[in-house]
């Protein structure tokens, strides 16, 4: 049995009187796709702040490669393979695509050109890599920064609502990117679209009110006649 590259134990954060992640624990085995998804306030995003380093739990663990992350500070975790894109992109305006995938690559020696041509055919950028960041649509920004964090060589990404704002088209489109990262990067993505999770078919975990509601591959979440009932609705 291959060992979790990304494994949480009675993970929890309070805030004073709210507890935010009650008790949660996950299991990401390497080279796979996750999905969380569950309503607004379900700790969904706190969860993954602890994980990437931005908050510290209130008790419990995270485990990296079997190494605790806790108490390790942003630029370790990075270090360690951990790469995360954020729900509104974090790029360079006055950069061309080119040179926010170049001033990426940077953070790992081990970067190439090769590198850069091989994210801009990935992301499906290379006939706009001469153009100014400031010029993208949204999608395009979106998929630039997918661009940007691959570019770090990570062996774990995590996404926070990637397909956020985007068009019908332009979802289906990060999907089928993100499906073509299967076997070479882990991914863990939070994300509301249910058009996307469905389209990504990968294992998927349902939050509520900070705990674990259900979890297994999305046709049986689909089905979950309890999630139908707190978060996907009925037909």
């Amino acid at each position: 049995m291959r060992q979790p590259i990304l494994s949480t134990s009675r993970l929890t954060r309070q805030f004073g009187g709210l507890t935010a992640v009650d008790n949660v624990s996950i299991d990401v085995d390497p080279g796979t796709v996750q999905c969380i998804i569950g309503p607004n306030g379900a700790g969904k995003s706190t969860l993954l702040n602890m994980l990437c380093g931005t908050l510290q739990p209130s008790s419990g663990q995270i485990l990296y490669d079997g190494k605790s992350l806790l108490g390790r500070r942003l630029h370790e975790i990075a270090r360690l393979g951990i790469a995360r894109k954020f729900q509104v992109p974090t790029v360079f305006n006055s950069l061309t695509v080119e040179e926010n995938l170049i001033l990426a690559g940077t953070i790992n020696p081990q970067g190439s050109s090769r590198d850069v041509d091989e994210a801009l055919a990935m992301i499906e950028l290379r006939e706009v890599a001469q153009l100014k960041a400031e010029f993208l649509a949204h999608g395009q920004r979106q998929w630039l920064e997918i661009g940007m964090a691959l570019m770090t060589k990570p062996r774990l990404l995590l996404l926070d609502e990637p397909t956020a704002g985007m068009t019908s088209d332009e979802t289906a489109k990060t999907a089928s990117l993100i499906r073509g990262l299967l076997g070479q990067v882990t991914v863990l993505a939070i994300e509301h679209d249910i058009h996307f999770i469905r389209a990504l078919n990968c294992y998927t975990i349902v939050m509520h009110q900070g705990r674990i509601l259900a979890s297994g591959s999305f046709d049986a979440i689909e089905h979950n006649e309890t999630v139908r009932d707190v978060y996907l609705g009925r037909q």
